[in-house]
């Protein structure tokens, strides 16, 4: 160091060291060279990678395939229960189904008072009656039972069932209900001339009109039937141009006259149709006489149709 005036001069001598520096350089060299050369001698292989996962998969498939046949297990099982419980059912249902008809049949032959032989035939029959006409075997009992309650023969109600099944179907009205309504009827349908299959089809076209059901039906021909009968409503129908009587003076059966009737109703006033149709029908049946003289009337109307039938 040198003085003077004011000037001061500092001289000083600086060494850099690198050999710290060196040796971490090389250290970091030599660990890199170490890894280059553990991975030359154990390269990376895929088969080491893709085999597990192979593995995995084929695992997973085999889950799939036992879960598949355990599904298939419980559908089995669940058809063969269902199976089961089907066959049970009808059995059943074939149990009751016999007590059912067998019940019935005992009700009929109560009523028929028959020997077993010819029961025998009178069953066999309603179950050709039920064949022939597609109809449930209760039906086509519960309708020969009504028939039966009437008095007729064995013949006589295998026919008019099975007259009355046909009938049913054309009028839309089941037997039981076509059998109502003859019931109600037939005692007035009788002393009137009416024939049985002009009875069987004047109820299948009312009921067809009206669906009023047999019953209604069945009180309305009764009234009908009866009143027409009577002198005075026959000489006021007379009056109006209706033929109420044979040649022989003797009174034309009620559907004749009801056929008449129709032929010059629309020729007449309202006043004249009023009064002449009370007449006949009295105040509550009008409706269903008026309902039923347009197909008598016609010859070519569903009255011809379902007569043929019957």
């Amino acid at each position: 160091m040198a003085l003077g005036g004011n000037t001061a001069e500092l001289i000083v001598d600086l060494k850099f060291d690198d050999s710290k520096a060196a040796a971490a350089l090389q250290s970091s060299l030599q660990g890199l060279t170490r890894q280059t050369q553990n991975f030359n001698r154990n390269p990376i292989i895929a088969k080491n990678f893709t085999q597990p996962l192979g593995r995995i998969t084929g695992a997973a498939d085999e889950f799939t395939k036992s879960l598949e046949a355990s599904n298939a297990r419980v559908l089995a099982f669940g058809a063969s229960a269902g199976a089961i419980f089907a066959v049970e059912k009808a059995m059943s249902e074939l149990v009751k189904t016999t007590i059912t008809v067998e019940q019935k049949l005992t009700d009929i032959n109560v009523l028929l008072n028959v020997s077993d032989k010819q029961f025998k035939r009178f069953s066999d029959g309603l179950f050709q009656v039920a064949r022939q006409t597609g109809t449930a075997f209760g039906e086509v009992a519960d309708s020969a039972n009504e028939f039966a309650r009437q008095g007729l023969s064995v013949e006589d109600t295998l026919k008019r069932t099975n007259a009355a099944l046909a009938l049913s179907k054309l009028g839309m009205m089941d037997s039981v209900n076509l059998a109502e309504a003859i019931k109600r009827t037939g005692a007035s349908a009788k002393d009137a001339s009416v024939s049985f299959d002009e009875l069987l089809a004047a109820v299948t076209v009312t009921q067809e009109r009206t669906a009023r059901g047999g019953a209604v039906i069945g009180n309305a021909f009764k009234t009908i039937f009866t009143r027409i009968q009577r002198p005075e409503v026959l000489n006021q129908l007379e009056l109006v141009g209706v033929q109420v009587r044979k040649q022989s003076g003797e009174v034309l059966p009620a559907i004749e006259i009801l056929k008449q009737y129709g032929a010059v109703y629309d020729n007449l006033t309202p006043t004249v149709q009023s009064n002449t149709s009370a007449l006949i029908a009295g105040g509550r049946q009008i409706n269903i006489l008026k309902a039923f003289l347009p197909e008598l009337a016609a010859s070519t109307g569903k009255f011809d149709s379902a007569l043929r039938v019957a």
